[in-house]
Protein backbone atom coordinates (compact mmCIF):
# COMPACT_ATOMS: atom_id res chain seq x y z
CA UNK A 1 0.00 0.00 0.00
CA UNK A 2 1.26 3.49 -0.62
CA UNK A 3 -0.19 6.72 -0.93
CA UNK A 4 -0.84 10.10 -3.57
CA UNK A 5 -1.34 13.25 -2.22
CA UNK A 6 -3.75 15.55 -4.47
CA UNK A 7 -3.88 19.14 -3.69
CA UNK A 8 -6.42 21.25 -5.43
CA UNK A 9 -4.75 24.72 -6.39
CA UNK A 10 -6.28 27.99 -5.31
CA UNK A 11 -7.89 30.83 -7.70
CA UNK A 12 -7.65 28.51 -10.13
CA UNK A 13 -10.28 28.70 -13.49
CA UNK A 14 -9.64 25.72 -15.10
CA UNK A 15 -9.71 23.56 -11.60
CA UNK A 16 -6.18 22.05 -11.40
CA UNK A 17 -4.77 19.22 -9.30
CA UNK A 18 -1.33 18.18 -8.60
CA UNK A 19 -0.78 14.74 -7.56
CA UNK A 20 1.85 13.79 -5.98
CA UNK A 21 3.48 10.86 -3.95
CA UNK A 22 4.22 10.52 -0.21
CA UNK A 23 7.96 11.90 -0.60
CA UNK A 24 6.01 14.81 -2.33
CA UNK A 25 7.65 14.05 -5.55
CA UNK A 26 5.16 14.84 -8.57
CA UNK A 27 3.04 12.02 -9.99
CA UNK A 28 0.15 13.47 -11.54
CA UNK A 29 -1.54 16.72 -12.79
CA UNK A 30 -5.18 17.11 -13.86
CA UNK A 31 -6.64 19.93 -14.93
CA UNK A 32 -10.34 20.71 -15.24
CA UNK A 33 -12.16 21.74 -18.25
CA UNK A 34 -13.19 25.96 -18.14
CA UNK A 35 -16.53 26.74 -19.77
CA UNK A 36 -16.39 23.75 -21.17
CA UNK A 37 -20.04 21.51 -21.59
CA UNK A 38 -19.99 18.80 -20.10
CA UNK A 39 -17.47 19.28 -17.40
CA UNK A 40 -14.76 17.06 -17.74
CA UNK A 41 -10.95 16.41 -16.21
CA UNK A 42 -7.78 14.94 -17.68
CA UNK A 43 -5.19 13.18 -15.76
CA UNK A 44 -1.73 13.57 -17.45
CA UNK A 45 1.22 11.96 -16.30
CA UNK A 46 4.44 14.42 -15.29
CA UNK A 47 5.64 14.12 -19.21
CA UNK A 48 1.96 16.04 -19.69
CA UNK A 49 0.30 12.91 -21.82
CA UNK A 50 -3.24 12.28 -21.02
CA UNK A 51 -4.16 9.15 -19.54
CA UNK A 52 -7.64 8.75 -18.32
CA UNK A 53 -10.56 11.32 -18.55
CA UNK A 54 -13.86 11.90 -15.88
CA UNK A 55 -16.29 13.24 -17.79
CA UNK A 56 -19.83 14.54 -16.50
CA UNK A 57 -22.65 12.66 -18.55
CA UNK A 58 -25.19 15.72 -20.38
CA UNK A 59 -28.27 13.28 -20.07
CA UNK A 60 -28.12 13.19 -16.51
CA UNK A 61 -29.92 16.42 -15.36
CA UNK A 62 -30.81 15.66 -11.85
CA UNK A 63 -28.28 13.49 -10.31
CA UNK A 64 -24.94 13.77 -11.18
CA UNK A 65 -23.18 11.03 -13.13
CA UNK A 66 -19.56 10.53 -14.70
CA UNK A 67 -17.73 8.38 -17.47
CA UNK A 68 -13.88 7.81 -16.51
CA UNK A 69 -12.06 6.80 -19.44
CA UNK A 70 -8.64 5.04 -19.04
CA UNK A 71 -6.96 5.44 -22.07
CA UNK A 72 -9.31 4.59 -24.88
CA UNK A 73 -11.71 2.87 -22.46
CA UNK A 74 -14.60 3.45 -20.72
CA UNK A 75 -14.03 1.66 -17.56
CA UNK A 76 -16.68 3.08 -15.27
CA UNK A 77 -20.00 5.18 -14.63
CA UNK A 78 -19.97 7.21 -11.14
CA UNK A 79 -23.46 8.33 -10.62
CA UNK A 80 -24.57 10.18 -7.15
CA UNK A 81 -27.73 8.33 -5.69
CA UNK A 82 -31.23 9.95 -4.83
CA UNK A 83 -30.66 9.62 -0.24
CA UNK A 84 -30.79 11.93 2.49
CA UNK A 85 -26.97 11.09 2.92
CA UNK A 86 -24.69 11.33 0.24
CA UNK A 87 -24.17 7.89 -1.82
CA UNK A 88 -22.26 6.74 -5.43
CA UNK A 89 -23.03 3.71 -6.84
CA UNK A 90 -20.13 2.81 -9.72
CA UNK A 91 -21.29 0.72 -12.95
CA UNK A 92 -18.68 -0.95 -14.14
CA UNK A 93 -15.76 -3.38 -12.84
CA UNK A 94 -17.67 -4.55 -9.60
CA UNK A 95 -17.26 -2.18 -7.54
CA UNK A 96 -18.52 -0.05 -4.73
CA UNK A 97 -17.83 2.28 -2.15
CA UNK A 98 -18.74 2.92 1.63
CA UNK A 99 -18.15 5.77 4.11
CA UNK A 100 -18.46 9.47 4.57
CA UNK A 101 -18.64 11.23 1.35
CA UNK A 102 -19.52 14.56 2.71
CA UNK A 103 -16.34 14.49 4.70
CA UNK A 104 -14.35 12.61 2.19
CA UNK A 105 -13.48 9.74 4.07
CA UNK A 106 -14.35 6.77 2.05
CA UNK A 107 -13.02 3.44 0.94
CA UNK A 108 -13.47 1.68 -2.93
CA UNK A 109 -13.90 -2.10 -3.17
CA UNK A 110 -13.90 -4.45 -5.98
CA UNK A 111 -15.16 -7.58 -5.65
CA UNK A 112 -14.70 -6.56 -2.00
CA UNK A 113 -11.70 -5.98 -1.78
CA UNK A 114 -10.31 -3.18 -0.84
CA UNK A 115 -8.33 -1.57 -4.03
CA UNK A 116 -8.51 2.21 -2.48
CA UNK A 117 -9.39 4.65 0.61
CA UNK A 118 -9.58 8.73 0.51
CA UNK A 119 -8.85 10.57 3.73
CA UNK A 120 -9.38 14.73 3.73
CA UNK A 121 -6.69 16.55 5.08
CA UNK A 122 -8.06 19.13 7.68
CA UNK A 123 -7.60 22.34 8.68
CA UNK A 124 -6.25 23.59 4.81
CA UNK A 125 -6.83 26.09 2.81
CA UNK A 126 -7.17 24.22 -0.27
CA UNK A 127 -8.41 20.78 -0.80
CA UNK A 128 -6.27 18.12 0.18
CA UNK A 129 -6.63 14.31 -0.11
CA UNK A 130 -4.55 11.26 0.84
CA UNK A 131 -5.28 8.54 -1.22
CA UNK A 132 -4.39 4.86 -0.06
CA UNK A 133 -3.62 2.98 -3.32
CA UNK A 134 -3.67 -0.99 -2.45
CA UNK A 135 -3.73 -2.00 -5.92
CA UNK A 136 -1.60 -0.57 -8.16
CA UNK A 137 -2.71 -1.55 -11.28
CA UNK A 138 -6.10 0.16 -10.35
CA UNK A 139 -3.96 3.91 -9.34
CA UNK A 140 -6.10 5.86 -12.27
CA UNK A 141 -9.21 4.07 -11.47
CA UNK A 142 -9.49 5.10 -7.67
CA UNK A 143 -8.00 8.71 -8.92
CA UNK A 144 -10.92 9.35 -11.50
CA UNK A 145 -13.79 8.01 -8.73
CA UNK A 146 -12.01 10.42 -6.42
CA UNK A 147 -12.41 13.14 -8.79
CA UNK A 148 -15.72 12.99 -9.67
CA UNK A 149 -17.06 12.68 -6.34
CA UNK A 150 -14.79 15.50 -4.78
CA UNK A 151 -16.56 17.52 -8.02
CA UNK A 152 -19.89 16.74 -6.95
CA UNK A 153 -19.08 17.55 -3.14
CA UNK A 154 -17.61 21.18 -4.26
CA UNK A 155 -20.80 21.76 -5.86
CA UNK A 156 -22.87 20.98 -3.57
CA UNK A 157 -20.87 22.97 -0.63
CA UNK A 158 -21.24 25.93 -2.98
Amino acid sequence: MYKLMVAQKLFSLQEKFHISDEEGNPKYFVQGSFLEIPKNFVIYDIHDRPLAKVERVLKAFFLPKFTLTIGDEVVATINKELSFLPKYSIEGKNIRINGNFTGMDFEILQDNIKIGSVHKAWFKFADQYAIEIDDANQELLVLGIVLAIDYVKRLQDN
